[in-house]
């Protein structure tokens, strides 16, 4: 939420579910569909739920959402994937800053060191390289090991 009670939304490869109660003029939202209605079982929009006086948000990977005060939304999309490598931060590495690399060195580094972390070898990024597939179509493979 910021200061004139905008809330914010990003959406990234996590997921999340949104659902909208028009006549109750209310956004509920958790990480999970499971989550989300396990939490509504108890409450009062349990009601409204039931007789499907609620509406689902879709939110799409690559999305930045406002929904302000009065309720009404408002987007943008980014480039998820193109922001989505690994950083320091989530593999405890750290590249020095200036350190002159170029960005797709980085993102390979990165991508080998997220690839060990996923018990894949150095040796095996190398191959695919060799076999003509972008660090994108490498990354996505890494994810879905």
């Amino acid at each position: 939420m910021d200061d004139k009670n905008n809330l914010w939304l990003v959406k990234g490869d996590s997921p999340i579910s949104l659902l909208h109660f028009p006549e109750k003029k209310i956004y509920v939202y958790a990480s999970t569909d499971e989550i989300l209605y396990k939490a509504l079982v108890d409450s009062t929009l349990f009601t409204a739920m039931k007789k499907g006086h609620y509406e689902v948000v879709n939110i799409e990977e690559g999305t930045i959402m406002q929904i302000n005060c009065d309720g009404k939304i408002s987007s943008e999309q980014f480039r998820f994937r193109e922001y989505s490598r690994p950083g320091w931060w989530e593999y405890g590495y750290f590249m020095d800053p200036m350190e002159p690399v170029s960005m797709d060195q980085e993102y390979l580094d990165a991508l080998r060191l997220a690839a060990t972390y996923r018990g894949i070898e150095s040796e095996q990024i190398d191959y695919l390289l060799e076999c003509g597939f972008t660090l994108e179509e490498i990354e996505d493979a890494i994810y879905e090991v």
